[in-house]
C-alpha cells in the first residue's frame, strides 16, 4: 500500500489522462497527491495487487523528462520501481496518459 491511500478517492479504471497544467510548478509531495488523475491512478492501482502502472508519454526530450519526473515522485511516495512501466506511445504533447496494466499470468 502507497501513502496515497490517505488520498484515495475512487476513478474507476482508467486511463486517466495528465495534463502539463495540472503538473506545472509541482515541487511537493502535498501538491502531487493533490492532482486528481493521480488519485484515481493510483486507487485504482492499489485495489489491484501485482497490477502494473503504465505511464504513456509522447517521446521526445520533454515527454522523457516529465514522464522520468513524475516516476520518480510515484517511487518516493510507495510505487514500488518494479511495477511502473514507462511507455512512449500516441498521446499528444503536453499530457501523459495513466492506465493500469493487469498483474502478468504466471
Amino acid at each position: 500500500m502507497t501513502v496515497w491511500c490517505a488520498y484515495a478517492w475512487a476513478g474507476g479504471n482508467g486511463p486517466w489522462i495528465l495534463t502539463e497544467a495540472q503538473w506545472s510548478g509541482v515541487t511537493q509531495a502535498s501538491q502531487v497527491v493533490a492532482i486528481a488523475p493521480l488519485r484515481q491512478a493510483i486507487s485504482a492501482f492499489d485495489a489491484q495487487p501485482g497490477a502494473r502502472l503504465v505511464v504513456v508519454h509522447n517521446g521526445g526530450e520533454d515527454g522523457l523528462f516529465w514522464a522520468s519526473n513524475l516516476e520518480g515522485w510515484l517511487i518516493s511516495l510507495g510505487v514500488p520501481t518494479n511495477r511502473i512501466i514507462d511507455r512512449i506511445g500516441a498521446i499528444k504533447p503536453g499530457r501523459i496518459r495513466l492506465q493500469i496494466e493487469p498483474a502478468p499470468k504466471g
